[in-house]
């Protein structure tokens, strides 16, 4: 369960600098 959270984390921060970079395009 814990390396489920981890990866959930992980996926969430990507997705979030995504977003981020993205828009500041």
């Amino acid at each position: 369960a814990g390396s489920v959270s981890s990866l959930n984390v992980s996926v969430a921060t990507g997705i979030c600098l995504f977003e981020a970079v993205r828009q500041r395009s």
